[in-house]
């Protein structure tokens, strides 16, 4: 298992030491839909700010790899995400996540 999945396990569990462990310290993932880029911190104060507000049933519909890179599918209760991630060293070292939102 690679460190986007592990990242998404923990995500749906709200493991969010687990999470933070997936990605280099540096890290930032963009996300073009909303105009964001966020680091670390930012991306897991999102996902705990989402899940406090109940519609957090994570499932991983696909992921894919290519060497060092990794495209995750995922349905966060009614929202939709893809996601490719970028990996060094086995963390996360960027990533670009599109959302769909209802």
């Amino acid at each position: 298992m690679n460190a986007a999945e592990r990242l998404w396990r923990a995500l749906g569990r709200r493991d969010w030491d687990g999470a933070r462990a997936q990605f280099h310290p540096a890290a930032v993932v963009e996300r073009p839909s909303s105009a964001s880029s966020l680091d670390v911190d930012e991306l897991i104060a999102d996902h705990r700010e989402h899940a406090a507000r109940g519609d957090f049933d994570v499932h991983v519909i696909r992921c894919l790899s290519a060497g060092t890179t990794i495209v995750i599918e995922a349905r966060v209760g009614s929202a939709r995400c893809a996601g490719l991630y970028d990996l060094h060293e086995a963390k996360i070292a960027g990533a670009v996540e599109y959302w769909v939102r209802p």
